[in-house]
């Protein structure tokens, strides 16, 4: 009974005794002093417990004799007593695995998903699976249950045995089975043929882009998280397609069971062949590992080209059956009215586009007019295709856009200091005599308080009675030459062999866009990641949103093109990790442009450095005495977001683990399809 007590300190001698009726021998009773003092028994370790029963049995001379007069009763009532103990801990282990099992399914969840995303998961895959999956098991019920539970079965049952008692379910030829094995796994096909077809939906509606762009300004945008549908996206079309996997198996095994090689020939095989390994060239082009091959079958045009045999895979299922055809009729149907609305009413003519070199070879400038129905928001971003390009002039590619134009003050600081190469070497030091923490201190005394309030002039929002909507005549891309198509662009613009008309489609909703969702944006960026993280300030003058720049770049030309741009942040912090030092005479000249902070390193730690600068931003704009930023109260937190735009895996994973451990938003763009 110690043991029991010491393995299990809630449970009391009643139930101790009533769970041993699933033991051998008889239920027996105690004296109630005996009750009161085994429930009020102290909590005993292992090895008290040993010590306390070896007391008992060897030491106790009184207690011995005791024994001997009723050992047969004792030693099966101990042997039993430490039988349940040894159930009750396994009972308990399995809970606790079972627990640790759920709790690792929610920190997946979690990992990639954050609340609001969830949320969304549950209601709008998760339910309609589990709806979907039900209907589907309707068929497994005999055919007059649903007579009897028609508010819970939904189709007809199919289920009858035969003469020799044997399971049959048979509809149809295609999906015949008799046995417990076959049942199993025609009942495995069906119902991943059901919840495949939730994840068919989502695959679609996510990119129906421009429903996408028109829903993300109503208020709709409060419930669905318009900026990750790309994630869920991808993660719709691998589930789709490990279910369709799946599904394929289980039939296959059936037939194989069956012997049926007449479905081989079939219309429903034949059409589910082509689509699975449709499905499969559709997934696998766009993973990981099609990617490393840069130079042929994992090049973006090749892969994205390839992508487009999901119209194929569409064709097969429409002759698979005709519930198929139904669903895949619906998807599909509203992604091509939405396509199509996009060819016709999204897509503009550029009769005049302003093509600008950067020096360095370092990427090109490209400057237009907004056309008449194109309303672009900064942090969003548009397709663009160049007809006269010498390779790939039929090609559309993605580009970031900023709408504030500074691009000749840019260019001239850039060309100034190139035609200034010869720099002494003893003019080269780290910049800045103090540190980050310092820096931001007189930021925030010289830019965030208003004497006259004797509060942070944050409070003041004279931006309110401006239209921020439509600020800029202009839009402006930042193309990097990082692929053949960049690449050949800059070659073009620097020979003089470009034309000036081009086309753009959009603009298209990306993750910068629920930075309206928040009072203070730490944007982080890498290369040439800054362009949305530029868009998103310049959208947003003035004190309408706190905006702090985490820059991490080495090409120079780079960073002086983009420092009059800077300017719109009211911190911004630069991690020049070039191989040549930038001059004193250089930063300084940088640091002009506002209030920006250049270390000529990469950071310690990145997320650390995020760390800090919010903890100063909360203490001196709520005055709260807060030294971590697990102090700082969750509603504060609530109101911060950080926003990353790079090619860095390692960048974006870091700092979506300290987004899960400090819980601050946050989203990120990397591009990467």
């Amino acid at each position: 009974l110690t043991a029991v007590r010491s393995l299990h300190p809630s449970i009391s001698i009643q139930q101790l005794w009533s769970s041993m009726e699933e033991f051998p021998g008889r239920r027996v009773s105690f004296p109630n002093e005996i009750v009161d003092s085994f429930n009020n028994s102290p909590r005993l370790s292992s090895s008290e417990v040993v010590a306390v029963t070896s007391t008992s049995f060897e030491e106790d001379g009184e207690t011995r004799n005791k024994l001997r007069q009723q050992s047969t009763q004792l030693r099966r009532r101990a042997s039993l007593a430490v039988s349940l103990a040894h159930t009750l801990s396994d009972k308990q282990i399995q809970k606790e695995e079972k627990s640790s099992i759920l709790k690792k399914i929610v920190n997946l969840l979690a990992s990639r998903y954050d609340e609001a995303d969830i949320k969304l998961v549950f209601i709008v895959i998760i339910i309609p699976c589990l709806l979907s999956v039900w209907y589907s098991a309707a068929i497994l019920f005999p055919p007059q249950a649903r007579d009897k539970f028609g508010l819970l079965l939904w189709d007809d049952g199919e289920l009858i045995f035969n003469d020799a008692d044997q399971p049959v379910i048979c509809p149809r030829p295609s999906i015949c089975s008799e046995g417990i094995l076959q049942i199993i796994l025609i009942s495995t096909a069906r119902m991943t043929a059901f919840a495949a077809y939730v994840f068919m939906g989502v695959t679609f509606l996510s990119k129906m882009h421009f429903t996408v762009h028109l829903l993300s300004t109503s208020y709709i945008r409060t419930y669905v998280p318009f900026e990750s549908l790309h994630h869920f996206h991808t993660s719709a079309g691998k589930i789709f397609a490990g279910l369709a996997v799946l599904h394929t198996i289980a039939h296959y095994i059936r037939y194989i069971v069956r012997q049926d090689v007449d479905q081989l020939g079939t219309m429903v095989h034949i059409s589910g062949l082509i689509g699975i390994l449709t499905m499969l060239t559709v997934v696998l082009c766009m993973t990981s590992a099609i990617k490393r091959f840069k130079n042929s079958v994992g090049r973006f045009e090749k892969r994205l080209n390839t992508h487009w045999l999901f119209i194929l895979l569409c064709i097969a299922l429409c002759f698979h059956h005709w519930r198929t055809r139904v669903i895949t009729l619906v998807f599909f149907g509203l992604w091509c009215l939405d396509y199509i609305y996009g060819v016709i009413f999204c897509t503009f003519s550029l009769e005049v586009v302003e093509l600008l070199p950067l020096p360095g070879d370092s990427g090109v400038q490209m400057l237009f007019t907004n056309p008449k129905g194109f309303r672009p928001k900064s942090g969003e971003y548009i397709k663009v295709q160049l007809p006269w390009l010498t390779h790939g002039g039929n090609e559309w590619h993605p580009f970031s856009i900023y709408l504030r134009e500074s691009t000749q003050r840019g260019l001239n600081a850039v060309q100034e200091d190139l035609r200034n190469l010869h720099r002494a070497d003893s003019d080269r030091k780290e910049s800045g005599d103090i540190s980050l923490e310092e820096f931001i201190g007189l930021v925030l005394l010289s830019d965030f308080v208003d004497e006259s309030i004797d509060a942070p002039r944050s409070l003041l929002v004279e931006e309110a009675r401006e239209d921020l909507s439509n600020m800029y005549p202009t839009t402006q891309v930042f193309i990097n030459p990082v692929g053949d198509w960049s690449k050949g662009l800059v070659k073009d613009v620097k020979e003089q062999k470009q034309l000036r008309a081009c086309w753009v489609k959009g603009p298209y909703t990306s993750p910068y866009f629920v930075a309206r969702e928040f009072s203070h944006l730490i944007l982080t960026a890498s290369g040439i990641g800054i362009t949305p993280a530029l868009g998103v300030m310049g959208q947003y003058p003035g004190y309408s949103r706190t905006k702090i720049l985490v820059w991490s770049t080495r090409d120079a030309n780079m960073l002086k093109f983009f420092a009059p741009l800077i300017r719109d942040a009211h911190l911004a912090v630069v991690f020049y990790t070039g191989k040549e030092k930038l001059s004193a005479k250089e930063v300084k000249k940088i640091c002009l442009n506002g209030n920006i902070y250049i270390q000529q390193s990469r950071p310690k730690s990145l997320p650390g450095t995020i760390a800090s600068i919010i903890v100063q931003f909360e203490k001196f704009l709520n005055r709260t005495r807060v030294e971590t930023i697990e102090d700082i109260d969750q509603r504060n937190k609530a109101s911060w977001c950080i926003l990353y735009c790079g090619g860095s895996v390692r960048i974006r994973d870091d700092l979506r683990d300290f987004s899960k451990k400090s819980r601050v938003n946050f989203e990120y763009e990397m591009f990467d399809w």
